[in-house]
């Protein structure tokens, strides 16, 4: 008896096994796949332009892949734009200051992409190509 408990353990496992191998498989090729496709995407071909307008100057910039707000930001530190601010766990990254102009009391420098007060943080905003952001320095409701 209990022989063929252990034929039955052994016949499971081996077909879980096999399972998990083929799975692995299938699951490789299509990543495989998706990411000759990521790369096609992210060429020199999908460059992305966009503007930046803050304390009234304006960045034309340039993406290679898809960017959040802040990596684009961070980026544009090479054509001297410069902010800090503060990043707070679960909500994201707040800005402080702009090009050293800091928020007064009772003020918050609020985004806007292509003219429209943003719904998402810049955290997890993402660029598109032709997007315009601008930085306005608002008194709070």
């Amino acid at each position: 008896m209990k022989t063929k408990h252990y034929l039955a353990l052994i016949a499971a496992v081996a077909l879980l096994a096999t399972t998990a191998y083929f799975s692995q498989k299938i699951f490789l090729y299509y990543s495989i796949e998706q990411t000759s496709v990521e790369k096609a995407v992210s060429s020199p071909a999908a460059t992305k332009q966009f503007t930046l307008i803050a304390d009234e100057k304006t960045y034309t910039l340039q993406v290679e892949k898809e960017t959040t707000v802040l990596e684009a930001m961070h980026a544009a530190g090479s054509s001297g734009f410069v902010f800090s601010g503060k990043e707070y766990p679960m909500l994201g990254f707040f800005v402080e200051s702009i090009n050293g102009k800091t928020a007064p009391q009772g003020y918050y420098w609020i985004f806007y992409v292509n003219g429209a007060q943003s719904n998402t943080g810049i955290s997890t905003t993402i660029i598109r190509g032709g997007d315009t952001i601008e930085w306005r320095l608002e008194e709070s409701y």
